[in-house]
């Protein structure tokens, strides 16, 4: 083979590797504004849901929290990945106990299972602060 062509080669394999390289770092970074996305939105759904005067007011919040908090498990948390998952595991856990608040019409009981989940989210904010 020619000099040139061996060049060429090089070049294209040490392109592609950077490529591969370069989506490799790319994906965590996207992963990582995927879940702080997620979770402003649960912020934003949480202050709604609390500031709420009805049920049914505090059902259309619950309903965004849910959706935000899908949309966080659906990632994966390079830092602490098992430290995440049961985080996300006690976040489903405690919308299950807003849900049903909800479905018996108990706006005081909707908003102590938001309050429990509140602090569960201090908790693994504070575990996963601690392990990076």
């Amino acid at each position: 083979m020619t000099a040139w062509f061996l060049q060429y080669i090089k070049n294209g394999f040490f392109i592609a590797s950077l490529a591969v390289f370069s989506t490799i770092a790319v994906v965590p970074a996207a992963q990582a504004d995927e879940i702080e996305l997620a979770m402003k939105s649960m912020k934003s759904a949480y202050r709604g849901a609390m500031s709420s005067t009805t049920i049914e007011e505090f059902a259309q919040y619950a309903q965004k929290l849910q959706s935000s908090a899908d949309a966080a498990r659906k990632h994966y948390y390079d830092d602490s990945p098992v430290i995440y998952r049961e985080g996300m595991e006690r976040l489903q856990k405690n919308i299950a106990d807003v849900n049903q608040a909800v479905r018996s019409s108990d706006l005081v009981s909707a908003k102590a299972a938001l309050e429990r989940m509140d602090e569960a989210r201090r908790h693994y904010h504070y575990v996963l602060d601690e392990n990076d």
